[in-house]
């Protein structure tokens, strides 16, 4: 078997060397270097501005998030300030209104039917149809009451019928009673919801006799009446008999 060779591989340059040829000449210029410099100022400015619009983009995404979440927080905040507020301005109504009574009670000392006037004026005006009222005053205010009501429920024009009776505990204590209802003026839960309402704001109470309840005037010495003791208009009106008005 005959052995071959091994091909050699030989190239033009290899024999021939760089004799005659020339070297290839460089590619004319496309810009010159200003406008080149000019071109890679134009690029940075445009990618300079690129960044900034994308910055500007993302920024007021974030403002517009963070707007949005403080805008649920202030409602929240508002709604909960609305009942903070509610909150306040009804404690100060209750507080007002019971420290006017309190104080309409002291100033109102030497004058009971002032106090229990209202109250049957108001539940007079508010009744509608023949209704059957039964009204509860203290003993010696009785005989006032029943001519001041004779004189609302015609000035008024109340249909129904009128009692009024003694036995209230207190000079300003006035129950009035009528068949699907009631409504009253408490003299003793009024003073007991004072105190409670003192007592919750860290004021001490302090207690003392009442003048105007019933059993201590009736326990007085300095009230007492015989049977010729009456009561004139001088004292707490026109003195009339208790009736039924019907």
């Amino acid at each position: 078997m005959t052995n071959l060779a091994p091909f050699e591989y030989v190239s033009l340059v290899d024999e021939q060397g760089t004799a005659g040829f020339s070297e290839l000449e460089p590619p004319p210029r496309m810009w010159t270097d200003a406008e080149a410099q000019a071109l890679r100022a134009k690029a940075e400015a445009a990618g300079h501005a690129r960044a900034a619009e994308e910055a500007r983009v993302s920024n007021e995404a974030r403002i517009a998030a963070a707007l949005e979440t403080l805008a649920a927080h202030v409602g929240d905040l508002r709604g909960q300030m609305g009942e903070i507020e509610s909150r306040i301005v009804g404690d100060a109504a209750k507080l007002a209104r019971i420290l006017a009574g309190k104080i309409a009670g002291e100033a109102l000392h030497n004058d009971p039917l002032a106090v229990v006037d209202p109250v049957i004026e108001t539940t007079l005006k508010q009744m509608t149809g023949p209704h059957r009222l039964h009204i509860t005053v203290h003993e010696i205010l009785k005989p006032a009451i029943a001519s001041r009501v004779s004189e609302l429920a015609e000035k008024i024009g109340f249909e129904g019928g009128i009692a009024v009776s003694g036995g209230a505990g207190h000079m300003a204590d006035c129950h009035i009673e009528w068949a699907t209802g009631s409504v009253a003026r408490d003299h003793k839960a009024l003073m007991a919801e004072i105190d409670a309402c003192m007592a919750a704001s860290g004021h001490k109470v302090q207690t003392t006799p009442d003048r105007r309840a019933g059993p201590d005037r009736d326990n007085d010495p300095q009230f007492e009446f015989d049977d010729a003791d009456t009561l004139d208009e001088a004292d707490f009106g026109p003195n009339t008999p208790t009736g039924t008005r019907t």
